[in-house]
């Protein structure tokens, strides 16, 4: 009669604790470092929103070709927070064990979503200007004439900014709140 007893108050308390959190995410769920666990789809969203872009409003020191340029990541990177808060509140609910186990364990094992960040194409294409206004720039082999004479004018090598490894970088530099990254550069021209 105590072992039934037992059960049937661990399956009560189980079944409360599955109803307060239908509508929130999972004990244990991060974003980036922020803790959402516990919170609605609503307060996710704002909590997101506000450290999340606070991360991304922040000036991130860029080195490229020997020189520091500041730039704001939120120029071309923009946080989803409705995705991302969709994404966290369905993290750990892919089966009923995972869901339950989130729910029993008194020590949860953090489960981390990745924030659902955007490309702004514009915004990209005005900081990889930004960052290569001073890098030399490339200059194809050509002949010029020099009143009847012909002058081959050599060919020299430039630098480009590498716009999707340095976007991949940027993103994971200001999710992480981190201040400093080097601008991967492509050879280019030169031929």
């Amino acid at each position: 009669m105590l072992l039934v007893a037992v059960v049937a108050g661990l399956a009560a308390a189980v079944g409360v604790r599955w109803w307060q959190y239908e509508d929130h995410v999972l004990p244990g769920v991060q974003v980036a470092g922020v803790d959402v666990g516990g919170l609605s789809d609503a307060e996710t969203a704002a909590v997101l929103a506000g450290r999340l872009g606070d991360r991304l409003d922040r000036k991130v020191a860029v080195r490229v070709d020997g020189r520091t340029v500041p730039i704001t990541p939120a120029t071309a990177l923009r946080l989803d927070a409705g995705a991302t808060s969709a994404a966290a509140l369905d993290t750990g609910r892919g089966s009923f064990w995972r869901h339950l186990r989130a729910l029993t364990v008194v020590a949860v094992p953090t489960q981390d979503v990745e924030p659902t960040v955007r490309i702004d194409a514009y915004g990209a294409t005005g900081l990889a200007r930004k960052l290569g206004r001073t890098l030399p720039r490339p200059r194809q082999a050509g002949v010029r004439m020099d009143g009847v004479e012909p002058v081959v004018v050599e060919s020299k090598p430039g630098i480009r900014i590498a716009r999707p490894a340095f976007l991949r970088r940027l993103r994971a530099t200001a999710l992480t709140g981190g201040t400093t990254l080097a601008a991967p550069g492509v050879r280019s021209g030169g031929s």
